[in-house]
């Protein structure tokens, strides 16, 4: 069975749609997705879970706590905990900004589809001591111009 299947993934993020998007890529790919639309709403789910979040995703810009604040208050709980920003717009954050944060990887909105299954590998990976998560699939996703349905195609 691969390392990957079941681990818990907490998805933040402002924007319902990339919430969506990234909650069933998530699940696609063997991991079980908790979303959550505010930091605020993520650090209750994490305790909710009492430890159990392999890995945080994370939007840079939310109105209420963006995503550094919402790491840090995460991170008080879990100090080990694995995270990947994803960023749409820039904002006050640059990317070496944000890795200082001690996320494993920064991901730009528009290539989500394509970084996120290597990152979910590499962001969980430290924290279990294996190599890497044993992802099924293409090595990339289609762009941000195919269906979602075509990245979810049983099979995959």
């Amino acid at each position: 069975m691969p390392d990957h299947l079941g681990a818990t993934v907490l998805i933040v993020d402002d924007e319902p749609e990339v919430l969506a998007v990234l909650a069933a890529m998530v699940a696609h790919h063997g991991c079980v997705p908790v979303t959550a639309e505010s930091g605020s709403r993520a650090v209750e789910r994490h305790r909710a879970l009492c430890g159990q979040v392999g890995l945080a995703v994370l939007s840079v810009q939310m109105r209420e706590m963006d995503g550094p604040e919402t790491l840090a208050a995460l991170r008080e709980r879990d100090p080990d905990l694995p995270c990947v920003f994803v960023n749409g717009d820039g904002g006050r954050y640059s990317t070496a900004a944000l890795l200082d944060f001690g996320c494993a990887e920064v991901l730009n909105k528009p290539s989500i589809l394509k970084g996120l299954k290597p990152a979910l590998a590499a962001a969980h990976s430290p924290r279990t001591g294996t190599t890497g998560l044993k992802l099924t699939g293409p090595a990339s996703a289609p762009t941000g111009q195919e269906p979602v349905a075509s990245i979810l195609a049983p099979g995959e």
